[in-house]
């Protein structure tokens, strides 16, 4: 953020899309809610919201909205009026039971024991989550990409989305 020195250059910035963490290994899908983002950014964190909903609901998995709340690398750009979204799997949060049914792991453990900690390296991660999560951001980073000036209907649960196929070299092995 300290890179764009002027508010012009911030002004070129569409949106921020955050996935900094996306492949914890006690993972949950966790999608960042932009009902929270304030009112002049809402409509397009909103949106990018809803599009990562649409992607996980087409490809069967659950997910959770999580807080918008500034805590990530996306709060710099929130606080400068950019619209934001993103993907997170969870870090020092504890998993409760209900988290274990819904996306199996262990309850009463964080979803990333090793955050911030000695044990962090890409040892541990999660396959599942980060194959996930990564197809996810592709699909989603591609349609805004190719269709950010034009504003798609709002998500509904259980309404049919095309999605283009997964990227076919996305993280299958690593």
């Amino acid at each position: 953020m300290e890179d764009l020195k002027s508010k012009s250059e911030l002004g070129r910035v569409a949106l921020n899309l955050n996935f900094d963490m996306i492949g914890s290994p006690n993972f949950f899908y966790g999608v960042y809610n932009g009902s929270g983002a304030a009112l002049p950014i809402r409509d397009r964190s909103v949106l990018i919201q809803r599009q990562f909903e649409g992607f996980l609901a087409t490809q069967g998995k659950p997910y959770d909205l999580t807080p918008f709340d500034g805590r990530s690398d996306y709060g710099p750009f929130i606080e400068n009026g950019v619209p934001a979204g993103g993907l997170f799997s969870g870090a020092e949060g504890i998993k409760n039971a209900e988290g274990r049914k819904k996306y199996k792991g262990l309850a009463n453990t964080a979803y990333d024991p090793c955050y911030h900690a000695y044990c962090d390296s890409y040892e541990n991660i999660s396959e599942e989550s980060i194959t996930t999560l990564a197809n996810a951001a592709y699909a989603v980073t591609h349609y805004l990409v190719m269709n950010l000036a034009i504003t798609p209907p709002s998500y509904k649960p259980g309404q049919p989305l095309h999605f283009m196929q997964t990227h076919p070299e996305a993280f299958s092995h690593y």
